[in-house]
């Protein structure tokens, strides 16, 4: 099986169902879930695979808590029933049946769609996406040391651009741009040489930067948020009306330089 059909599998997957024990989903959730290890399939893991599903559970578990959190009115059955008898009609046309299972469908993929993208939106699901980036083989958009070049170039994409970076990043040589997409988000990647690169880096330091609004739970102000994932560092905070993320890689020391 290769990772996508793997894919394909688990798109109908539901975590924290009896899915999980199904047949039909071993072989994937085998090559994507680390925490199986059936059968000593732990070599089998799909790196790429792992991080979609880890944002597919995610999305599909936020969307089923919201969902969850929904209220009915105490005397909504009651109401319903009673509005039912004193409107009731001999005969619903078949056409009339239709456009209402037609207005409920197109309800439910809306809202399915909104809850979706919300959750895909998630700080904490933008954060690991661009630490996946940067830590992946990438291409900038524009490469080049100019920063007068760079800043024309996001200006002309309508990229989320900040006017406050942190002060300390006009040590480092900026190497290129790349506007990246996040399931419709746009966030822009600001790539840095801060000191020697090791064989094969085009970059050592990042600056991503979204619209704040944009992202779900984002840092509501210039207080810093610190985490690691894989080799990578990153500090997080917001600051009018912009979203920053700055990645290097190292630990949580390597970014105080920068600060």
């Amino acid at each position: 099986m290769t990772p996508e059909e793997a894919k394909k599998i688990l798109s109908l997957y539901r975590p924290g169902t009896a899915d999980q024990d199904d047949p039909d989903f071993a072989e994937a959730l085998d090559m994507a879930d680390p925490g199986r290890q059936r059968n000593g399939c732990a070599s089998r893991i799909d790196p790429e695979l792992s991080r979609w599903f880890r944002e597919h559970c995610a999305a599909y578990l936020s969307v089923r808590g919201k969902f969850l959190e929904v209220q009915t009115p105490p005397a909504f059955k009651d109401q319903i029933l009673a509005e039912y008898k004193s409107h009731v009609t001999p005969r619903i046309s078949r056409r009339g049946v239709f456009a209402g299972a037609a207005g409920v469908l197109a309800m439910a993929a809306f809202l399915t769609f909104f809850f979706v993208r919300r959750a895909q939106h998630e700080f904490a699901v933008v954060r690991e996406r661009i630490v996946n980036k940067a830590l992946g083989p990438y291409s900038m958009d524009v490469q080049t040391n100019d920063i007068a070049v760079i800043n024309n170039y996001l200006a002309g994409r309508h990229a989320p651009v900040g006017a406050t970076l942190p002060a300390s990043l006009k040590t480092a040589e900026p190497v290129g741009c790349a506007v990246i997409d996040i399931h419709g988000l746009p966030v822009t990647m600001l790539c840095f040489q801060s000191g020697p690169l090791e064989p094969g880096q085009i970059a050592n330091l990042w600056l991503f930067v979204a619209n704040q609004n944009e992202v779900v739970h984002a840092p509501k102000s210039e207080s810093r948020t610190y985490a690691q994932d894989d080799t990578m560092s990153t500090a997080a905070w917001s600051q009018d009306g912009k979203l920053y993320v700055l990645g290097v890689i190292g630990d949580q020391s390597a970014l105080q330089k920068y600060f």
